[in-house]
């Protein structure tokens, strides 16, 4: 029963959640969508981009700094010949030379003369990037010893059936033999290196090939593509010119533990990222990188989706949660940020991590998620105007009630009222007379209570205007006393009323009288019988104070702040004080529209001073 209750409640999870995220993408499928467009652009960009992975990066970057071990020593094909013709007495007719044929740069004592200057300078490996074909089976290893010297690394090359063509000397085949084969990718280009899987190694393998370099690890690792990391334009490598390396002033000793490559300036071209570079210049480049480790390592295709996708979610963050300024902004630092650590990466640790579809997808993002920021402020603003009419009708409705009901309700109040002074006119008895008078006091009270109502719909109306004129407020402040008179004689009052000499103030006097009225009512409400009030007005310059003290119970520290607010009453004072809870929300209203500023001091159980600022207008001072 147990498991059976547990599958069933696990069968409603997993149908509540499946489609609680139904709902969610159908509410938020402007948005996923937009985001899956951006993800799609930029997952297309770097498929682009991984075809044809680094070119633009390694020519903008310019030469890097290359070993110092290795020495290209080359001449043109004029060179090679003038060479030849000085040591041949026979002169060979010239063939146009191709990658098949070396022939026309063979000749034995030319080339034992060249490897014997060398040797001199005890280099570490020498490299001849010619292939000489079937032209050295007539030379002899006994009359030539020092072609088999291990020092020295011969070139050689595939034929059409893909077999090493074997390097013979007079029928004795040699093992200082590298192959020189590159394989390039379909339009042309060279940009990878793979050691072919033959018994010959590769002529750049050859080349290192040392105690410290054992071969059968080597050619273990390189039998998958490696990325090559071209170092610069044609010239990066150091070389000298064959007639500088013949010259008697040349130093042999500089020769010293350096990797040397004799070459041809035209022969044997590759077409790679960095130019149009020479057999020679590429199995340099190879040598840099063996002995360096200068090979290009790119990011997996895994990890550059997941940047791509977490970039996203990034930009999208941005965009909800901030205006389109500060996310331009956002959006400009992290593609200088991307691209900073992209060149970094790419320069100093040689780690190729693709820039363009990051970058592509970031500018994609903004524009995308800009459109779309700008349909829903659009939306947001008619669901505004919406929501704006709504209210007015519903606050027009309210007024609309509120008068009508309001005036109901004064017709049957005023007929009370006139009913009670009627009747108290007749001299009834003791008992029916305080009924009376009773009666009439709670109808006054219920009055202002309705007065107060239509003031908060009057004045929280948008047609509200406030008409000020030239008044007296002590004139304002008499008559506001001499309207509460009979409440302050029925609870024996001592009333106090200190009043300085002030200028004309422009105010509008209704409203003012209302506040005064309302603060004067509070203080009489809360001071006990035989209690004292002090009510001052002073001149203070640029200001008026009016201030009404009382001795009442006062008011509690938290609920200071909370007493100007719309129908908040003393929790204390709720069951035996009445009140509607608008008086003072009035008086703060009304003078904050004066430009003035309501105060309020007070501490429990010795009284309360509240009061006001208003400011004083120069023209009503010049008057």
């Amino acid at each position: 029963m147990m498991r059976c209750a547990v599958k069933k409640w696990t069968s409603r999870s997993l149908r509540a959640l499946f489609i609680t995220s139904i709902r969610f993408l159908r509410k938020k499928s402007g948005l996923w969508l937009r985001a899956l467009l951006c993800l799609g652009i930029g997952m297309g960009s770097l498929w682009l981009t991984w075809r044809e992975p680094f070119d633009l990066r390694l020519q903008i970057r310019g030469p890097q700094p290359v070993s110092s071990q290795i020495l290209i020593i080359e001449g043109s094909r004029q060179d090679w010949l003038e060479l030849t013709q000085k040591h041949q007495s026979l002169i060979r007719a010239i063939k146009e030379s191709t990658k098949e044929s070396d022939v026309i740069y063979w000749n034995p004592k030319v080339w034992s003369h060249l490897l014997k200057r060398a040797l001199q300078g005890n280099p570490r490996k020498i490299g001849i990037d010619f292939f000489f074909g079937e032209a050295t089976h007539h030379s002899s290893l006994k009359k030539w010893p020092i072609f088999k010297n291990p020092k020295i690394v011969w070139s050689t090359l595939l034929d059409s059936e893909n077999q090493v063509h074997p390097l013979y000397f007079k029928k004795n085949s040699i093992q200082n033999v590298g192959l020189n084969y590159f394989r390039t990718d379909k339009n042309g280009v060279l940009r990878s290196f793979i050691s072919p899987s033959l018994e010959v190694p590769h002529f750049s393998l050859k080349m290192i090939e040392s105690p410290e370099w054992s071969l059968a690890p080597l050619l273990l690792k390189y039998t998958t593509p490696h990325w090559i990391n071209f170092q610069g334009p044609p010239g990066t490598y150091k070389r000298i010119s064959l007639n500088e390396f013949l010259s008697k002033d040349f130093p042999l000793h500089s020769l010293k533990n350096k990797f040397i490559i004799f070459g041809a300036k035209e022969e044997h071209l590759f077409h790679t990222p960095t130019g149009l570079l020479s057999e020679a210049e590429v199995n340099a480049t190879l040598i840099d990188s063996f002995i360096n480790h200068k090979w290009i390592k790119k990011v997996p295709l895994e990890l550059n989706l997941l940047l791509l996708f977490l970039l996203l979610l990034i930009c999208i963050q941005i965009m909800s949660y901030y205006p389109q300024s500060i996310s331009f902004v956002a959006f400009l630092w992290i593609g200088i940020t991307l691209s900073v650590i992209s060149i970094w990466l790419f320069d100093k640790h040689y780690i190729w991590l693709p820039l363009e579809p990051p970058l592509f997808q970031l500018a994609v993002t903004f524009i995308v998620f800009l459109s779309f920021q700008l349909t829903v402020s659009d939306y947001e603003k008619w669901q505004l105007e919406n929501e704006k009419r709504v209210l007015l009708e519903v606050e027009q409705l309210k007024n609309n009630f509120i008068s009508l009901f309001s005036h109901d309700l004064k017709n049957p109040i005023a007929k009370i009222q006139a009913i009670c002074d009627r009747l108290l006119t007749l001299n009834p008895s003791q008992d029916i007379q305080e009924g009376l008078l009773s009666l009439r006091k709670e109808s006054s009270e219920l009055h202002r209570y309705i007065q107060k109502i239509l003031q908060i719909s009057r004045v929280e109306s948008r047609d509200f205007k406030i008409i000020k004129n030239s008044e007296d407020l002590n004139e304002i402040i008499k008559r506001s006393v001499q309207q509460l008179l009979p409440l302050i004689k029925e609870k024996h009052i001592h009333f106090e009323v200190q009043l300085e000499p002030l200028f004309l103030i422009e105010v509008d006097k209704n409203l003012i009288y209302e506040v005064i009225l309302n603060l004067l009512d509070n203080a009489i409400k809360y001071t006990p019988k035989g209690g004292h009030i002090l009510i001052e007005s002073k001149d203070l310059g640029k200001h008026i104070l009016f201030s009404v003290q009382d001795s009442g119970p006062g008011i509690p520290e938290e609920e200071k702040k909370l007493v100007f607010e719309k129908f908040y009453r003393l929790k204390k004072d709720q069951d035996y004080v009445k009140g509607s809870g608008l008086g003072l929300y009035l008086v703060k209203y009304f003078i904050e529209l004066h430009g003035g500023k309501v105060f309020l001091e007070s501490q429990p159980n010795k009284g309360t001073k509240i009061g006001f600022f208003l400011p004083v207008e120069e023209g009503a001072n010049s008057d």
